[in-house]
């Protein structure tokens, strides 16, 4: 199951996906949505992505560093 799959699933993102367009959302993610997908979806304890950033960072991140990987991930969903 892809991430964008697990969001619909969890019904993160549902009032966003545009239609026609294979799933794709529209606009930015907000904060409310990133926070419930990383409290919801980020299990303690897995192995690290390609990125090899533990689930438990993002879980405890300050709002400063919160801020920067809403950003981070907004520019990765213009590609």
């Amino acid at each position: 199951m892809t991430a964008l799959e697990l969001m619909a699933k969890l019904k993160i993102d549902a009032h966003r996906t545009a239609s026609g367009t294979q799933g794709r959302l529209r606009g930015v993610l907000t904060s409310q949505e990133i926070t419930k997908y990383v409290e919801h979806c980020l299990k303690p304890g897995k192995e690290p992505g390609p990125g090899k950033c533990p689930n438990e960072l993002l879980k405890t991140m300050s709002d400063e560093e919160f801020l920067i990987v809403q950003a981070w991930v907004n520019e990765l969903r213009k590609c």
